[in-house]
């Protein structure tokens, strides 16, 4: 078959030689440095107050419940489930936090499948070294590495998007007919139930778009016996991964999608004041005094992302709208089949030549539409944080491997070979210059499970709850946080809740009389209580998530001066971290 759009594996430059095999090279280091930080001990805000911490909950709790003091505990978990898997496997009193580091490794490593699945579909469809530039690409992205060495989710959603697309791409021929084997569109509403059982907005994302596509099919195949897999073995899929998660909500809160959608289903827990905080803080934002979706808005978020974000690569822009363009203006299906002498030629002619011309054409077109489909979902209904973009990075990668190969097709072989070794290198100087991540690779598990820093460097947990650790966690106390909700790395047994939840200290201590108050301390085991002042004037400051107007701190001096609390000495400052005692 033809060459098409494959760089010929044999310029007559060595210097362009080195610099296409340098490429893998870049890869496999960017691989090892990814896996370094996925290793490392949480730090990131969402992982140590939910990612991490929901699972810690279920395994000392025995079950996997509603949960009633952390609202994000209640939305779909299924990559949290890596977490809990290792935490009961470890086993113990500790098991928690080993087993929180194996799941968090685990959740970070799908940054890793993703690139090595794109990296096969590419380089199936446009050759070697197209595949091995989209899955560096990938990894040398900075968002990609951040949330992945974090321990943040995105890349996990953005697996199961890529998995699906490629899944379902490869049987479209043989849907169209109503062909497709059982299993094969069971495997393909697993991982579509997968991505909708990660969070909320896989549903729309991956899941959605597949269902209407399997319908689509069946329908242009106009046989009536294709609708039962579809349906049966569909619903059987679905029903594996995300439809427990909603039904979970359903059961508790009357909501399948609680906490959103509340005006179709209802609030569930939540009183009207919390739950106006929680649209406020998760509405599509304003942007520079313009309306939510005016142009103006539309081109600022352009910019951003484009131009200005820290988590892009700056050499995926320019091959990425070359392969753009190169998508849009299409090709014909033979110019996108791979060379006789490609690693992928065997696979190809194993297939039907029908089935190999649809996946071979569409592709490109294919990832670019569900990158737009994504896009106007980030941009439409959420809140347009960057990193909520990620899910699209698989798509976009390998449009830039595209874009790659056709410039050193037309133009040189040098030149997109050494623009993505440029972007190889920025990549691997942001994750081992710390700039996205904690990259002391090298250091003890042990003595980053207790760092805390010191005046001139923040270490990965509060000087707070380092104290609290040392001071506590030895004795039989329980401890109430009120502000604080960071709770993954507290060695003892805590009470707390999200600024969006009921706060129990509220519930037991306010507007009672002492006596009430210490009946309700005692009942709780409560033993000590920690305010972090500090975190409640953050959410109490203007454009926060808000917090309760209690407690202030006249309302802890009377519950010092009733002899409900006494104060507990630390050496921390206590304009922002304070410590009490319960009175016997």
């Amino acid at each position: 078959s033809a060459p098409g759009l494959v760089l010929d594996e044999r310029p007559g430059n060595l210097v362009t030689v080195w610099l296409l095999r340098l490429v893998p090279v870049g890869t496999c280091a960017l691989a090892g440095l990814t896996l370094y930080g996925c290793l490392m001990p949480p730090w990131e805000f969402d992982v140590v107050e939910y990612h991490l911490q929901a699972p810690k909950e279920y395994f000392q709790a025995g079950r996997i419940s509603f949960n009633r003091h952390n609202i994000y505990a209640n939305m779909p978990l299924g990559a949290e489930m890596h977490a809990l898997a290792a935490m009961t496997l470890v086993g113990g009193s500790d098991g928690w936090w080993t087993g929180g580091l194996i799941g968090k490794a685990l959740i970070g490593s799908f940054s890793l499948l993703a690139a090595a699945l794109l990296g096969g579909f590419v380089g199936r469809h446009i050759g070697r070294w197209g595949g091995w530039a989209a899955a560096g690409l990938l990894l040398a992205t900075p968002g990609s590495a951040h949330v992945s060495m974090a321990g943040l989710i995105d890349m996990v959603l953005a697996t199961y998007v890529l998995a699906t697309f490629v899944v379902l791409l490869e049987l479209w021929p043989q849907l169209r007919r109503g062909q497709c084997p059982w299993e094969s569109i069971f495997l393909v509403s697993v991982l579509a139930g997968a991505a909708a059982a990660c969070k909320y907005p896989g549903l729309l994302m991956v899941t959605l778009p597949v269902v209407a596509v399997l319908v689509g099919a069946t329908c242009l195949s106009r046989k009536r016996d294709g609708w039962a897999p579809v349906v049966v073995v569909g619903g059987l899929g679905l029903a594996a991964t995300c439809l427990p998660w909603y039904l979970r909500n359903w059961v508790a809160t009357g909501n399948p999608f609680f906490p959103l959608a509340a005006s179709w289903f209802g609030a569930g827990p939540l009183s009207a004041e919390q739950l106006s905080r929680w649209q406020e803080a998760h509405r599509v934002p304003a942007t520079g005094g313009h309306s939510a979706y005016s142009l103006a808005a539309a081109w600022s978020s352009f910019t951003q992302v484009a131009l200005a974000s820290t988590f892009l690569q700056p050499a995926l822009v320019p091959l990425a709208v070359c392969g753009v363009v190169q998508a849009w203006l299409g090709q014909r299906g033979s110019d996108y089949q791979p060379p006789a002498d490609s690693a992928a030629a065997g696979s190809a002619a194993a297939g039907s030549a029908a089935a190999g011309s649809v996946a071979g054409a569409w592709w490109p077109l294919g990832k670019l539409l569900l990158a737009a489909w994504i896009g106007g979902l980030w941009w439409f209904a959420t809140h347009r944080i960057d990193r909520f973009l990620l899910p699209a990075l698989p798509l976009i990668c390998g449009l830039a491997a595209l874009g790659g190969v056709w410039i050193g097709r037309r133009l040189s072989h040098a030149l997109p070979a050494a623009w993505v070794l440029l972007g190889l290198a920025y990549g691997g100087l942001a994750i081992v210059s710390g700039a996205i991540g904690d990259n002391r690779f090298f250091v003890s598990l042990q003595a980053l499970r207790e760092d805390a820093g010191d005046d001139q460097f923040p270490g990965r947990v509060s000087p707070a709850i380092d104290w609290a650790n040392q001071s506590l966690a030895d004795s039989a106390s329980r401890l109430l946080l009120i502000g604080e909700a960071r709770a993954f790395d507290f060695q003892m047994p805590i009470v707390y809740a999200t600024c969006f939840d009921h706060s129990p200290a509220e519930r037991w201590l306010r507007d009672l009389s002492p006596t009430q108050q210490r009946a309700n301390l005692r009942r709780a085991g409560i033993t000590h209580v920690m305010v972090n002042w500090s975190e409640l004037a953050r959410y109490r400051s203007p454009g926060n998530y808000g917090y309760s107007d209690w407690p202030t701190r006249e309302d802890i001096a009377q519950l010092v001066a009733s002899d409900v609390l006494r104060p507990f000495p630390s050496p921390l400052e206590p304009e922002r971290v304070e410590f009490f005692s319960v009175a016997d």
